[in-house]
């Protein structure tokens, strides 16, 4: 087990850039991301595997 930060999906803005591990919640789903990177984009769509 290792201990990743948890980020609240409502509060990811456009432009918000983070590198995993880490996990993203929502009411519905949780994402869980290793080592990849994720994005939001314009939409509001995380997109994972973003370069930082």
């Amino acid at each position: 087990m290792v201990e990743v930060p948890v980020y609240d999906r409502a509060r990811l803005m456009p432009g918000t850039r983070l590198a995993g591990p880490l996990i993203v919640e929502q009411q519905d789903s949780t994402l869980v991301v290793g080592t990849q990177q994720i994005a939001v984009d314009d939409f509001g769509s995380i997109i994972i595997g973003m370069k930082q």
